[in-house]
Formats: structure tokens, sequence, C-alpha cells
């Protein structure tokens, strides 16, 4: 009996082995970036609660409080770094909670959904490169935008704000709550579960519906149109790199380079997308393309077991 019962045992250990890990479905992806979009602006609005009553404990009447927090250029929920990048914790928090809840709701193992595996150098320098390249073209779709819904502020606004007129250590707890902990947060979300969600589809849909979703996320209309394109780069580095870890880096560098850019540089409204700089990031993003493209050309040789320079 008890050796009938352990071959049983080993039988069903073998079986759940060989079952293919539980993914997400298009429908629950949807389903959580939906929750996610109205918890974010849920806790957007908590916060300019908060605002009004920190507003009133300074001594203004009700009234001017609130017309202070509803200023689209003087409420500190725009014009304070410390307000933005408060605002921008609670967010990425709110997809932090989705994530960790829907993956243990699905029992999915780590991996299946955000794999984990360590990029080669030249997989990270291709990942580096792409989001710069593409970045001129993300500012000039942003402009498209603005020019046809001429209302908000815009990403340069926020990215002005954030990198000037803040001390040395606030200006680094500020680079770490925009720059880095939603590169870590958005990318797992966005090419870890939801292109998890969407992988018995063609590598067009991965990389397309994850960066519309990615780009819609975020409410500002300007600010949501440039996202989409970086969210393509940041799709090509999952889909051609097959690494979560790849894409934080890319995203991080990204909004760490634009961030110092805006400090230490010229800041982005006193630049002029022009084509010439359009086609220097295209030539960026074509190297940093050709660099992912190797990489994949690689892996796929590694899983035949072919040197790189031998043909079959």
């Amino acid at each position: 009996m008890k050796i009938q019962r352990s071959s049983l045992n080993e039988r069903y250990t073998r079986d759940v082995a060989s079952r293919p890990p539980t993914l997400p479905s298009p429908r629950q992806a949807i389903l959580v970036w939906l929750l996610g979009i109205f918890l974010v602006l849920g806790a957007g609005l908590l916060l300019g609660l908060i605002a009004v009553a920190v507003a009133r404990s300074e001594g203004l009447p009700l009234e001017a409080a609130f017309a202070l927090i509803a200023d689209p250029v003087a409420s500190p929920l725009v014009a304070s770094p410390s307000w933005i990048s408060l605002n921008i914790i609670l967010n990425e928090v709110i997809v932090f909670v989705l994530l960790v809840l829907w993956r243990r709701r699905l029992g999915s193992p780590l991996g299946a959904i955000m794999p984990l595996s360590l990029p080669s150098p030249r997989a990270l320098l291709g990942a580096i490169l792409l989001p710069f390249g593409l970045a001129p073209i993300a500012e000039v779709v942003a402009k498209l935008v603005q020019r046809a819904l001429p209302f908000g502020l815009g990403p340069d606004h926020f990215v002005t704000v954030v990198s000037r007129g803040t001390s040395p250590l606030l200006f680094v707890l500020v680079l770490c709550s925009v720059a880095l902990l939603p590169a870590i947060m958005e990318e797992l979300m966005f090419r870890g579960f939801v292109t998890s969600a969407f992988s018995r589809f063609s590598p067009f849909v991965k990389l397309l519906v994850p960066s519309v979703m990615f780009g819609l996320f975020h409410p500002e209309p300007t600010l949501a149109a440039g996202t989409m394109v970086l969210g393509i780069a940041f799709g090509l580095v999952r889909l051609y790199t097959g690494s979560i870890w790849a894409c934080i880096i890319s995203h991080c560098s990204y909004n760490a380079g634009i961030i110092c850019e805006a400090r230490f540089l010229a800041g982005p409204q006193e630049q002029i997308s022009s084509w010439h700089r359009v086609g220097l990031g295209l030539a960026l993003a074509l190297l940093g393309y050709a660099l992912l493209v190797g990489v994949l050309g690689r892996r796929i040789l590694a899983r035949f077991n072919l040197p790189p320079g031998r043909k079959s």
C-alpha cells in the first residue's frame, strides 16, 4: 500500500510539473488594467483632498484651498517635486499590490509571467539605445496631440518641475521615485503580466496591445501619446531579449536620462523637435534594434546547439 501510494504521489508530481504554467488571459489583463486606472484616479483624488487639508492647515479658507489644488498651473500636485513624487509612488504601490494579488489568484510561477533571465551586455546596450532613439518621434507625436487637444501641461512640464529647483539630496530621492520605481513596477505590469497574457498571439499583437495599454495608463493626453511610442521600444526589448531585467534597465535609463538632461543641460521646453533630431534618433534606434536582433539570433542558434559562425 505504501509503495502504491508513493507511486501515485510521484505520478501526480510529474503530471503537475509537466503542465504548462497558468498564464493570465487577455480578459484578465484588461480587467487588471482597468482596475489599475480606476484605483490610480481614486488615489489622485485622495491625494488632492490631502493637499486641500494641508492648505487649510496653513490658514487658507476652504474655497481658496480647493481653488489652489484645482489650479492647473499653481497646484502643488503639478508644481511641487515632492507632491509629484508622492503621487507617482502612490500609483506604483497600487500597481505592485494589483500584481501581487492577481499572481496569487492565478498561482502562476513568477518566471512564467516575468522572465527574470539576466541580459547580456550586448542586449543591455541595445535596450538602452532603443528608447533614446525613439524619443524624438515620441516628442513629435506628443506635440501633434497637444495641438489637437490644447489642454493639459504635457510631460515636459513635469520633467522640468521634478528636475530643477531641488537640493541634491531631494533630487536623488526624486530620481528614485520618478525614474527607478516606475521602471520596475510598470515593466513588471506591462512587459511582464500584460505581455504574458497575449503570448498566444502574434508578435505584432504582443508588441502593440501592451504598448497602447501602457500609454493609456497615463491619463494626460500628450503624455499618453508619447508613452505609447516609448512602450514600443520597451516592448521590442522584451520580445528580443526575453528578459524583464532588460526592460527595467531600459526604462530606468531613459527616465533618468531625460531628468538629468533637464537638470544639468537644456530643458525639454528649450529644445525644438526637428527632422534632424528625428533622423539622428532613428539612426540610434536602428543601432539599438540591430544589437537586439543579434541577441535574438544567438538565442535561436543556441536552441539548435549551433555556433554563431556555422550554417546548418
